[in-house]
């Protein structure tokens, strides 16, 4: 059998478009091919600013009026004690009764509303959170330590179906929250009024 195929290919014809075969489909395989566009690895972890706290997202809900409430979880991954705060500084205080002045650590309580940022990955347009209030005991957090704090964004109404009856288009979104060093993307969030997407156990 091998014989009488080898024999076959010896008739001229047969042989050229062999060889044609051949270099062509070397010549597709080297041609150079678009890059394939990757999407983006979803991120619900980044550092701080804060030595030893990594914040989290931990669970995103739709409020009605076409809003976002994001829950980030800030926890203390050190061995030492951690402090959630901005603007850290020691000050001198007037002592007691005409004594000397005292040294004492003032700070400004961390405000995660303050410069947050969405961005519907959609749409590419960005949305300011809505002010809110400073973490009232936002600092000294021991190791293993954390809390959960909470911010809300104005975010467009969930994509149109783009056929009767097929499934909703998912709506990506990307979190820039103050003293968080790398922004949060590529979060699918909430597509109904009081659904909430979990990101933890």
């Amino acid at each position: 059998m091998h014989r009488k195929s080898f024999n076959r290919l010896q008739h001229p014809f047969v042989l050229a478009t062999a060889c044609l075969l051949a270099f062509s489909g070397t010549a597709l395989s080297q041609a150079p091919q678009p890059p394939k566009a990757e999407p983006p690895q979803r991120s619900v972890r980044s550092a701080t600013d804060w030595p030893g706290i990594v914040a989290t997202i931990w669970e995103i809900q739709r409020l009605p009026n076409n809003q976002l409430l994001v829950q980030c979880a800030f926890d203390n991954l050190s061995a030492k004690t951690a402090f959630l705060a901005t603007n850290i500084r020691v000050e001198k205080r007037p002592g007691m009764n005409g004594g000397p002045e005292t040294e004492g650590v003032e700070f400004d309580p961390y405000n995660i509303s303050n410069g947050a940022l969405l961005t519907d990955e959609g749409t590419e347009l960005s949305y300011k959170a809505v002010p809110g209030s400073p973490a009232a005991a936002g600092f000294g957090f021991r190791p293993g330590d954390g809390t959960v704090l909470s911010v809300t964004f104005p975010c467009p109404p969930p994509p149109p179906q783009e056929k009767p009856g097929a499934a909703p288009v998912k709506q990506k979104v990307s979190v820039q929250l103050p003293q968080v060093r790398q922004a949060f993307r590529n979060i699918l969030i909430p597509q109904a009024e009081g659904e909430v997407v979990k990101f933890h156990p």
